[in-house]
């Protein structure tokens, strides 16, 4: 009969955990609302221009997103994992259905965000050498 109690002890916690780690992540995906430009954008472990990053929005509402490039547009969806450190994200490509995998992490009205492409592994560190990607994004608009 003890075994049965710590059982149930055991699943209640784990559910608990559940339900806090489920918490954690709606209040970051409550941070990431709203309408954001790019600080400063590098790809493939080169700066891109201003010229081109200064067109450009990131735009969440819920957790759909879209980055509007200004003559162009990628949509999709994000989860976001703050349990893990560095926090973690995975975006779902609207159009192709492709998964990206990343890390983000909020300073005051900023966030910076790393990932890789399509079909590689999670970035360990905020760079943005070879296949990776890395953003730094400033709140424009409030959701």
């Amino acid at each position: 009969m003890r075994r049965y109690g710590i059982l149930l002890v055991t699943v209640g916690l784990l559910m608990g955990a559940q339900d806090n780690k489920k918490d954690a992540s709606k209040a970051e995906l409550k941070k990431l609302q709203g309408t954001w430009t790019v600080v400063s954008l590098e790809g493939n472990g080169e700066k891109v221009p201003e010229e081109t990053t200064k067109k450009m929005k990131f735009i969440v509402k819920d957790n759909n997103w879209t980055l509007d490039r200004g003559d162009s547009s990628i949509k999709g969806t994000v989860k976001l994992d703050p349990s893990k450190n560095p926090k973690e994200f995975d975006a779902e490509l609207e159009e192709s259905g492709d998964k990206v995998l990343g890390l983000y992490e909020f300073k005051a009205d900023t966030v910076k965000m790393c990932w890789t492409n399509p079909g590689s592994e999670r970035p360990t560190a905020f760079s943005g050498g070879d296949g990776k990607t890395l953003v730094v994004y400033k709140k424009s608009k409030p959701d």
